[in-house]
């Protein structure tokens, strides 16, 4: 049939076949003028359904708006807009806790990628949770436990189950009864807290290290351990801020520090030394360090003995005084700078009650007056010049001492009337004198009368006076314990109630002492835990090292 005009209904029978058409296009009225209709008027009565001959009932409006939008690429619902306002498919991304829901993008008549992103995982904890993200709930969840205190104390696991932990597998040790022996035997939380007779009687202090003699005879030491100077045989350990074991000791008597080692003089009258031994200070005739004690070689019958820088000393039963280790400007009083692997005696001395050694020089005592060998730059060999001397020179004028101390570069005698008298080096007010300047010659330390003990660190001194623990000269890291880390020419107290202080000593820049419970107190610089109180931190004032009783 040849189309003249095109009429609404011959538009609406061109729609059938497209998705484009909409729903207005249905129902318009035909033009009367215009029509076609059938010579066939057999169904014309009713006139339903039926407009020019072509059917416009359900075929037509399926086509044009009666279905739903779907992710096809084809205009579903006739709205001139392919695929509007899907979401896709529902989709997740991740997997156990990291899960996330999302829906697939519509795009090019397809679903593409999730638009959930995936969670972050986090540390797996008991939870009854997949917190890591790996599709397994609670693994390497289990934890070390401990129960028990002290010697008691045991250590196990708890595992995860069902995202709580059972209880510790460990099952707590049986208390015993508490000797001294370094060991919180009744498992109260302290080592040696009830124990008959124990706690400390000495100390000896180097320059990054500190250690205790008990009264059992075992040795603990604490601080710094690089070069063994602790004696627990520790490789790796580079530091310790409580007392450890000195491997082996359990019979000493009394005990000394270099800078970077440690002596003990044993009950048999041997002698065992451990840590650094780079100038042979170990006594045992080799340069190696040492991590547990060794012994000094030929040495059976020594009363005493002491240790300062990288040399050692001794006496004998019969009052002579050997030395080992470095030799620089004659601290070993022989007769050149080198040193010695083993004990060598030293000449020229009639029998000595005590021996101290300072830096790098040493002195030593008798009833009848001091004597002094070694470097004496600042004058610290007390004769009245600062020429060094390998062979002992007699402090003059110095017949009634009852006790030697070396710092340095200085020394410090107590007089039988409780004054003190110092001289060498005089920088920040070592000797007390309320001046700076060196002194080759004794002068008195602050006009103290009634000293009972004395000390000397690297550049600072220490004395009981009266019922007052005082201390004077160089204080950068709080050595001197009065709460401050100024310079005191004159000494002055130490802070807290120290009057029942039974021994102390120096090192290069911390002190400590021990009062008669046993207990003790140390003050100064902190660091490698060299104050024994559990922490590596600096302190002005003293405090208690822990786990040595009462």
């Amino acid at each position: 049939m040849l189309l003249g005009r095109m009429t609404p209904l011959t538009l609406c029978v061109l729609c059938a076949w497209t998705s484009a058409c909409t729903a207005s296009h249905v129902g318009d009225p035909l033009d009367a003028a215009d029509a076609e209709l059938p010579s066939d008027t057999s169904n014309r009565g009713s006139n339903d359904g039926w407009r020019g001959g072509v059917d416009v009932t359900d075929t037509h409006l399926d086509a044009c708006g009666a279905g739903a939008e779907v992710c096809d690429d084809d205009d579903n619902d006739c709205d001139g807009v392919v695929d509007e306002g899907l979401g896709g498919e529902p989709c997740s991304a991740g997997i156990g806790e990291c899960r996330r829901a999302g829906h697939f993008r519509c795009a090019m008549g397809g679903h593409e990628s999730c638009d959930a992103e995936a969670g972050v995982p986090a540390v797996e904890t008991c939870n009854g949770l997949d917190d890591d993200c790996d599709g397994d709930v609670d693994e390497d969840a289990d934890i070390a436990c401990e129960v028990g205190v002290g010697a008691c104390r045991r250590a196990g696991t708890q595992s995860c189950v069902g995202g709580s932990y059972s209880p510790c597998s460990a099952t707590p040790g049986v208390p015993s009864e508490e000797i001294c022996d370094g060991v919180d035997d009744d498992c109260d939380g302290r080592i040696d807290g009830t124990a008959p007779d124990c706690g400390a009687v000495e100390v000896a202090l180097g320059q990054y290290h500190s250690c205790a003699l008990r009264r059992g005879g075992s040795v603990v030491c604490w601080g710094e351990n690089g070069r063994g100077q602790l004696g627990n045989g520790a490789r790796g350990t580079e530091w310790s801020s409580r007392p450890t074991d000195v491997s082996g000791v359990s019979d000493a008597v009394h005990i000394a520090a270099g800078a970077s080692h440690t002596c003990a003089l044993l009950s048999t009258g041997s002698v065992a030394c451990w840590g650094s031994n780079i100038f042979g200070q170990l006594g045992d005739g080799t340069t190696t360090t040492a991590r547990v004690p060794v012994s000094v070689v030929g040495v059976m019958d020594a009363v005493a003995i002491t240790a300062r820088g990288g040399h050692s000393c001794a006496i004998r039963e019969d009052g002579t005084v050997i030395c080992w280790g470095r030799n620089a400007d004659g601290a070993l009083g022989l007769d050149s700078v080198d040193g010695s692997l083993v004990p060598v005696e030293v000449a020229g001395l009639e029998p000595m009650l005590e021996v101290r050694a300072g830096g790098d020089h040493t002195c030593s005592r008798n009833d009848t007056g001091v004597f002094c060998w070694g470097s004496n730059s600042y004058g610290q060999l007390g004769d009245g010049t600062t020429t060094s001397r390998f062979a002992p020179a007699v402090v003059p004028s110095l017949t009634d001492a009852v006790e030697l101390t070396a710092g340095n570069d200085h020394t410090c005698a107590r007089l039988a009337a409780g004054n003190v008298l110092c001289w060498g080096r005089n920088t920040d007010g070592t000797l007390g004198d309320g001046a700076t300047t060196h002194r080759a010659e004794p002068g008195a330390a602050g006009g103290l009368r009634e000293a009972a003990l004395i000390a000397a660190g690297a550049h600072h001194t220490c004395s009981r006076s009266g019922l007052d623990l005082v201390c004077w000269g160089w204080n950068e890291q709080g050595q001197l314990g009065n709460g401050t880390v100024a310079a005191s020419l004159t000494p002055t107290p130490v802070a807290g109630s120290l009057g029942d202080v039974i021994y102390m000593a120096g090192g290069y820049y911390h002190t400590c002492a021990v009062r008669e419970s046993g207990a003790v107190m140390c003050w100064g610089y902190g660091a490698y835990g060299l104050l024994g109180d559990g922490a590596r931190t600096s302190r002005a004032t003293p405090v208690a090292v822990v786990d040595l009783g009462p």
